[in-house]
């Protein structure tokens, strides 16, 4: 059989169109498409999904993957592993049959450091002994500063230390120092 591998399309699905994550503790959202035509060809198609992100996943996202996908976190990527079962000549539509499968992941990283996050994604289509994998893309995400502000009051308002001001890449939670106000 033969293979033609169409573009990679990594698209970001969720939050602004304009790719801007506005906290470094959201959710990023994306859809990776793998597309692609198979011709004279009666079996198995396995589409593989090799997606390398900038920074480890949260537990929680690792325990959402789902059963396509697994993480490895030496390498911080992600596999997902999709069958099509015995497509046959019946399948084909004007002698091609087309593969296009949507993988849509929604990950937490841990411990975000740039404002620019990328991933790279590559597919792999396999008939067989037949592969097709030199499609790759790369998409980038914007994660906006924050500014956290911390008020150290006690219960009647009054002031007990001064204000500190969080800014940059700080998410929706942080610590802060210990302080000793009598």
């Amino acid at each position: 059989g033969e293979i033609v591998l169409e573009k990679t399309e990594v698209i970001k699905t969720s939050n602004d169109s304009d790719k801007v994550i506005e906290s470094v503790d959201d959710v990023f959202s994306y859809t990776i498409t793998a597309k692609g035509e198979v011709k004279d060809y009666v079996g198995d198609v396995t589409v593989i999904v090799e997606d390398t992100i900038p920074y480890a996943l949260t537990q929680e996202s690792i325990s959402g993957l789902g059963s396509e996908c697994t993480y490895d976190s030496a390498s911080k990527t992600i596999t997902c592993t999709r069958v099509i079962r015995s497509i046959d000549k019946e399948d084909y539509t004007n002698g091609v049959y087309i593969v296009n499968e949507v993988f849509n992941l929604e990950l937490t990283f841990d411990e975000v450091t740039e404002e620019i996050v990328v991933n790279n994604a590559k597919v792999t289509i396999k008939l067989d002994s037949n592969v097709k994998d030199d499609d790759t893309d790369t998409e980038e995400v914007t994660v906006e500063d924050s500014l956290v502000p911390v008020m150290y009051e006690d219960t009647l308002g009054n002031e007990l230390h001064e204000d500190i001001r969080l800014e940059g890449l700080v998410g929706n939670s942080y610590t802060t120092e210990e302080k000793t106000f009598f």
